[in-house]
C-alpha cells in the first residue's frame, strides 16, 4: 500500500513513497506544508512514509491540503487507499478465510 489516506476533521495522515527512507524529502514536505496557512503541526515518519498533519479546519480544509500535496507531486490521491477501504478489505479477507471452515 504505497499511498494511504486517513482523515478526521483537524487531522490528516497520508502515506507516500516520496518520503519513505529520506529525511531530506520528509523535511521538504514539512517545509512545504508549513508555508500553507492553518497548519498547526506536522510529523513525518520516514520508516513508514507517513506524514501526520494537524490543521485548523477554520483556516484550511483537508481538500486544500491534499490538493496542494498532489499538485507538488508529494501525494497521489487517486492511488490512495482510505481507512474505510482498508478495513473493508481486511474484513472481507477474514470472512473468506472463516468461510473455508464452515
Amino acid at each position: 500500500m504505497p499511498y494511504y489516506l486517513h482523515q478526521v476533521p483537524g487531522r490528516l495522515r497520508v502515506k507516500t513513497p516520496f518520503i519513505k527512507g529520506s529525511e531530506k524529502r520528509a523535511s521538504e514536505v514539512q517545509d512545504f506544508l508549513n508555508r500553507l496557512g492553518g497548519i498547526e503541526s506536522i510529523s513525518a515518519n520516514t520508516v513508514t512514509g507517513s506524514v501526520t498533519i494537524y490543521y485548523d479546519p477554520a483556516e484550511i480544509g483537508q481538500d486544500t491540503i491534499l490538493h496542494n500535496l498532489s499538485r507538488a507531486g508529494y501525494f497521489d490521491r487517486s492511488k490512495a487507499t482510505t481507512n474505510d477501504q482498508y478495513i473493508f478489505s481486511a474484513a472481507s479477507s477474514a470472512l473468506s478465510f472463516v468461510a473455508l471452515f464452515i
